[in-house]
C-alpha cells in the first residue's frame, strides 16, 4: 500500500471506528476545521470531500471555486444549511455506501434535521444495506489524538 499524508479528520475516523469496527466508515467534520476521514475496506484513504461542489456556481470557497461543500459548511446560521449539509450527506452516501456515517461538529437537532431530508433523497435507499448515520462519540481533538495513537492497524 502507498503511504498518504494522514488527516486530522483520517485520525478521528480511525478513533470513532473503534465504536463500530466496520470496513467502510466515512467521518465528515464541521465547525472550526471542515474535513473527511474515510476508511474503505479497511483501508484509510484521503478525500477533499469537503471540495465536492454541491450548488454549481454557488458560493465562493477558499479554493477559489464556487459551490463547494466546505463554502456553505462555514456558517451553521444560514438558513438553508441544514439543506446543504443533507446535500453533501446523500452525495457521499450514493457515492460510496459507507456501513456508518460520522458527522463531527453538530447537533441532535441538526441531525435529525438532516436525516429526514437524507432518507427521502437518497439512492441508495432502495439498497439492502443502508448506510447508518451517527453523531460522532468522541470530541473531535480527543478523536484525533485517541486515532493518532491507533493508526497502525490502518497503515
Amino acid at each position: 500500500m502507498y503511504d498518504i499524508e494522514i488527516s486530522k479528520a483520517n485520525y478521528a475516523a480511525v478513533a470513532e471506528n473503534t465504536f463500530y469496527n466496520v470496513p467502510t466508515l466515512i467521518l465528515i467534520t464541521l465547525g472550526d476545521e471542515i474535513g473527511c476521514g474515510m476508511i474503505i475496506e479497511g483501508k484509510l484513504f484521503n478525500g477533499n470531500m469537503e471540495h465536492m461542489i454541491i450548488n454549481y456556481g454557488g458560493k465562493e470557497c477558499d479554493c477559489d471555486c464556487k459551490g463547494c461543500f466546505s463554502a456553505y459548511m462555514a456558517n451553521p446560521d444560514d438558513e438553508n444549511y441544514v439543506e446543504y449539509l443533507a446535500s453533501g450527506v446523500i452525495d457521499i452516501v450514493n457515492l460510496f455506501q459507507p456501513n456508518v456515517l460520522v458527522l463531527s461538529g453538530i447537533s441532535e437537532t441538526t441531525l435529525n434535521a438532516m436525516n429526514e431530508i437524507v432518507e427521502r433523497e437518497k439512492y441508495a435507499r432502495h439498497s439492502s444495506e443502508n448506510t447508518v448515520i451517527k453523531l460522532a462519540r468522541l470530541n473531535f481533538e480527543e478523536a484525533v489524538t485517541l486515532g493518532k495513537a491507533m493508526i497502525g492497524e490502518y497503515k
